[in-house]
């Protein structure tokens, strides 16, 4: 069949702060019910994606901490873990700065400093990556603030930094959401032109550009909506539901 493939981001877009909208729920169902192929393409490390997009919900596989890791269903195509030597230097480094960050790991997410929501566990030591924390492996490192030019020079030669509006991440260089998108494709043999891609922010932004149809979110940016295809309603609402549809449902 002309199945279709559909890679979702999932805050800001699939997700309204921690609560998924029952129109999204829905046409997921529907269009994999057809044939069609659903995918999470997130910023999120595979152990931090919210119970809320998995609870009553089915993928083809998930892209995660910005195209760093990659899974079709159980298997794994890609996963570019952030080495453990590195992690150990920025560990210290936050906590010596009293720096607000997360590691985000395939296994979890482990907190440095003052976390202000709890979703994981704290590291109050660096070494407690060899030891207590041993079996976490990160993918993707999320930092509180605005990054300092001359550590995003130090990031940049080993890792894709995107800077947002209070906060930076940062993983695998050449890693991206377009990145593990096409990897995606090329696994299932599917042409690009038959890929749906649905974003809100920057590090969605090559995906969308790369997709053969790109949807943005009513709450996205002008930036990102400026480069898309279609501009569904805001996620809070179920723009992921009523932008699939449009397409693939012929619905409003």
């Amino acid at each position: 069949m002309n199945r279709y493939a559909i890679f979702l981001d999932i805050d800001g877009t699939l997700l309204c702060g921690r609560n998924m909208h029952p129109k999204n729920c829905e046409v997921i169902k529907r269009v994999r019910e057809e044939g069609h192929l659903v995918f999470i393409n997130t910023g999120r490390s595979y152990g931090y994606i919210p119970e809320a997009v998995t609870k009553d919900n089915e993928y083809d596989g998930y892209v995660t901490s910005i195209g760093a890791c990659v899974r079709a269903g159980d298997l794994i195509l890609k996963q570019d873990l952030i080495d453990r030597d590195e992690v150990k230097k920025l560990t210290e480094y936050y906590l010596e700065n009293k720096i607000w960050a997360k590691l985000e790991c395939e296994e979890g997410v482990l907190y440095i400093n003052d976390p202000k929501y709890h979703e994981g566990h704290t590291i109050s030591e660096a070494y407690e990556l060899d030891t207590t924390f041993k079996s976490y492996h990160p993918s993707k490192i999320f930092v509180s603030g605005i990054i300092d030019d001359k550590i995003k020079e130090e990031l940049e030669n080993k890792f894709m930094v995107y800077q947002h509006q209070d906060y930076y991440e940062f993983s695998g260089k050449g890693s991206s959401k377009a990145s593990g998108m096409n990897l995606m494709l090329d696994y299932f043999k599917i042409h690009k032109e038959r890929s749906l891609a649905l974003g809100d922010s920057l590090n969605d932004k090559d995906m969308l550009e790369e997709a053969g149809i790109s949807i943005a979110m009513g709450n996205a940016s002008e930036d990102i909506k400026s480069i898309c295809d279609y501009v569904s309603c805001s996620t809070g609402d179920g723009g992921v539901g009523y932008g699939i549809a449009h397409y693939l449902l012929k619905e409003n």
